[in-house]
């Protein structure tokens, strides 16, 4: 049995292994710590154990290619909001825990995962299952030229910064900023922002 663990911190990975060990001895746990590093990988899996925000933000691709071919996963995360979780719902998702869990919800979505059963933790279960408002984490529509250009300002400089650094007008920039947040229905830079840091456009 190959058991793929997803995660970009080894402590973390280490705890993983301990309780799919405990399940399962024999088990072949395969680490890896960036999303490049799995798609580009030929193994096949036969269960996974995936974080969310590697790299730079929240990234489904390995998700998608898991679920794709059917093959249970269990996301273990602090990326947790409605919009996320009604993405997932329709994949091939056994079990969704939150990092802010206790130890022993991660324990319990290990045993859930390998015995085809399905878990999700409370604060998972909470967040599904709340009626309050909550900002919208979907991800951007986006051209190469505008994530250039959030890229820049998320790390801190002016549009006119910007302008200089892409030897573009700030013209140019307003422009990008302003068909960035009419196609994503963003109300300000700010909101675009918020929703550019959530998920990984940098690959």
């Amino acid at each position: 049995m190959k058991i793929l663990v997803l995660e970009d911190h080894a402590a973390i990975r280490d705890t993983i292994k301990r309780f799919i060990y405990e399940i399962n001895p024999s088990a072949d746990v395969i680490e890896y710590g960036c999303v490049h590093s799995v798609m580009e990988s030929k193994e096949h899996f036969n269960y996974a154990i995936c974080d969310l925000e590697l790299d730079k933000g929240c990234n489904t691709d390995v998700i998608n290619r898991l679920t794709s071919y059917l093959i249970p996963v269990m996301i273990y995360s602090t990326h947790v909001n409605k919009v996320l979780t009604n993405t997932l719902n329709s994949k091939f998702i056994f079990s969704y825990v939150s990092k802010m869990s206790s130890i022993s919800a991660l324990q319990k979505g290990i045993e859930a995962l390998l015995t085809g059963r399905n878990f999700t933790c409370p604060i998972v279960n909470a967040t599904m299952n709340s009626n309050n408002e909550y900002l919208a984490t979907d991800k951007l529509v986006l051209t190469q030229a505008q994530i250039r250009l959030l890229t820049i300002i998320n790390n801190g400089f002016t549009r006119e910064e910007a302008a200089e650094k892409l030897k573009n007008s700030i013209t140019t920039v307003n422009n990008h900023i302003a068909r960035a947040r009419a196609i994503n229905g963003c109300r300000s830079l700010e909101e675009l922002l918020r929703r550019y840091r959530f998920w990984d456009y940098n690959r």
